[in-house]
C-alpha cells in the first residue's frame, strides 16, 4: 500500500496516529486499472506466442523468449496445432 501511495496511485487521509484510510471507491478503480492492463499483457502475449508458432519456433523456445509459463504456451501450441489441422 505504501508503494501504490508513493506512486500516486493512491490518495490516504491519514488520521490520528498516523493510521492511513482509503476510499473503497479508489481500492475499486485501482483493481480495475490493474485488471485492465493485465488483460491487455496477457493478449499481447498469445498473440506474440501465435505469430512465432507461425514462423515455426518451438513452444519450448517461445515461453523461454516471452518469460511465460511453460504450461500455458504448450497449451497455446496445442491450441494452434488443432486449428491448423482443420484447415489442411
Amino acid at each position: 500500500m505504501r508503494r501504490l501511495e508513493a506512486r500516486g496511485e493512491l490518495h490516504p487521509h491519514i488520521g490520528v496516529g498516523g493510521i492511513r484510510y482509503f476510499s473503497v471507491r479508489e481500492l475499486d478503480e485501482l483493481e480495475k486499472r490493474r485488471s485492465e492492463a493485465a488483460r491487455v499483457q496477457t493478449v499481447a502475449m498469445k498473440l506474440a506466442a501465435f505469430e512465432m508458432f507461425r514462423a515455426g519456433v518451438d513452444w519450448r523456445d517461445v515461453a523461454i523468449k516471452l518469460q511465460y509459463d511453460p504450461y500455458r504456451v504448450y497449451r497455446l501450441w496445442r491450441l494452434y496445432g488443432i486449428d491448423q489441422k482443420s484447415k489442411d
